[in-house]
């Protein structure tokens, strides 16, 4: 018999006793007057006698009781701990020991201010130095960056610091900063000159992007105690890497000598607009060559890339007038003088004609008038793009092609002089340029067969003048209504009078 067959049995066997003790009234059936009745040992099984049967004494479940009472409540706990306020957060990340509420609401209001201009600062985390944070009160256009704030240096430019503060002009950058962070200089469309005072520690700078290098903007650099701009980089021996954007977007550079301790240049340390840089000067162990696009695209706009001293092909003018010249090429590449209105030379330092290259003016936004000579024959891509100041422009006779973009967003330029030679202007020559007067050196019979590029609408609706040298016949002004000269005294376009 199996152990759930004999479980079975006994249960209906002690059932059976009980049901027949309760018929009968037995009181012998009591636990303690017969030694064999069932009772339920202190283990809580059915025992015969003294003998455990191993079943344990189970009923059926009973109902569920009721459901106790709510117990009370508990105490209250203690309070927390008071939060800092934002005056203890900002005394902590950008205060002093001694300062005071005054301070903070100094701070809020840009009012926490040094005394070289009224930017605003903040210490940094490890408490040892300066972070610029902002602009704070600062109104003027020529920005100092001191090199110590409270004693301490100033390493870092935050991210956004100067970010649309479209009035500044120049920026000076100490060598103590280190960093600066992601939209700096943002939309500082007025920035023309960045100012430094050590190249190897510019190298070194640790810049977020591009936008954080005020380079973007300025695109041209100064060393500090010049007025001359930077345009022949000579990166010092010590110098082991250049860092990412660190030239990025700068188109005064014209030739760059690499140290022979270089050994990585970042990625676009001569991106963006760095399109007339076209010698270098290899002393690394780095192989690159002349259009490529690799480390950081020194060599990518470069004619010639040299491994040894040897003498390259740039001239400079006692006038401040950069040349490039090699057997039939001739260009001019720039002008690093401080004139306002400029005459080009009538010819290059050897004595031959030439042309204007790329970008050779591209954003001298101090430019306010420009003469070109006789002996220029052409004007490159964007050679006086971005020259904002420009109000007048007199070509020389020589010029037959302007290429694209040649005066692209002269926002100022009103007044142009075409020759007769003129043969063709490129695509957006004149975009964005508010021309109202043409004064025309040929005929309309030559003006008409000049080929034009597209987005040059402002030049095809101007108010067109022919040029007479002499005073217009009667048959002259019925044939057109416009004529011009030269005025003897002045030199300048002057309008007939009828």
């Amino acid at each position: 018999m199996g152990l759930e067959n004999m479980k079975k049995f006994f249960r209906t066997a002690i059932a059976l006793a009980a049901a027949l003790c309760m018929l009968f009234g037995m009181m012998a059936c009591a636990p303690d007057q017969d030694a064999d009745t069932p009772h339920v040992g202190e283990n809580g099984n059915w025992f015969i006698g003294e003998k455990d049967t191993g079943i344990k004494a189970e009923g059926t479940d009973g109902k569920d009781g009721k459901d106790g009472e709510d117990g009370q409540n508990g105490k209250d706990g203690e309070n927390g701990k008071d939060g800092k306020s934002a005056f203890d957060i900002w005394k902590e990340r950008y205060g002093e020991a001694d300062s005071t509420e005054e301070d903070f609401l100094a701070w809020l209001r840009g009012e926490a201010a040094s005394e070289e201009g009224r930017l605003q600062f903040a210490r940094s985390h490890d408490g040892q130095s300066y972070t610029v944070v902002g602009i704070g009160t600062f109104e003027g256009v020529d920005v100092v960056i001191p090199s110590e704030y409270k004693g301490k240096p100033v390493t870092e430019i935050a991210m956004a610091a100067f970010e649309s503060c479209g009035w500044i002009e120049s920026i000076e950058i100490p060598s103590t900063v280190r960093k600066m962070g992601g939209r700096a200089f943002y939309q500082c469309h007025a920035l023309e000159k960045v100012i430094i005072s050590d190249l190897a520690a510019w190298c070194s700078i640790d810049f977020a992007d591009f936008s954080a290098n005020p380079l973007y903007c300025a695109r041209h650099l100064y060393m500090k105690g010049s007025e001359a701009e930077l345009t022949a980089l000579e990166i010092p021996e010590e110098v082991a890497e250049i860092g990412a954007y660190a030239f990025y977007n700068c188109s005064g550079i014209t030739s760059v000598t690499i140290g022979s301790g270089v050994i990585s240049i970042g990625n676009a340390a001569f991106g963006g607009g760095c399109y007339k840089l076209i010698e270098v000067w290899n002393h690394s162990a780095l192989p690159f060559s002349a259009g490529s696009g690799e480390y950081g695209g020194i060599a990518q706009y470069a004619k010639h890339v040299y491994d040894r001293r040897e003498k390259g092909y740039q001239t400079a003018t006692e006038e401040g007038y950069l040349f490039y010249e090699e057997g039939e090429e001739h260009f001019l590449l720039g002008y690093v003088g401080s004139e306002r209105e400029l005459t080009l030379p009538e010819k290059s330092p050897t004595g031959s004609d030439y042309a204007i290259y790329q970008y050779a003016f591209y954003g001298r936004r101090d430019l306010t008038g420009v003469t070109v000579g006789s002996g220029v024959t052409s004007i490159g891509y964007e050679a006086f793009s971005g020259c904002s100041g420009l109000t007048s422009v007199t070509i020389g006779s020589g010029v037959t092609a302007l290429e694209n973009g040649a005066f692209y967003q002269c926002y100022g330029l009103t007044t142009i002089v075409v020759p007769a030679c003129m043969t063709s202007i490129g695509t957006g020559a004149f975009a964005d340029c508010p021309v109202k007067t043409v004064y025309y050196e040929g005929t309309a019979e030559d003006r008409s067969g000049i080929e034009m590029g597209d987005y040059n609408d402002a030049l095809t609706s101007a108010a067109v003048y022919y040029f007479s040298a002499e005073t217009p016949t009667e048959e002259q002004w019925v044939e057109y209504a416009n004529w011009w000269h030269y005025d003897p005294a002045t030199s300048l376009p002057t309008p007939w009078t009828r």
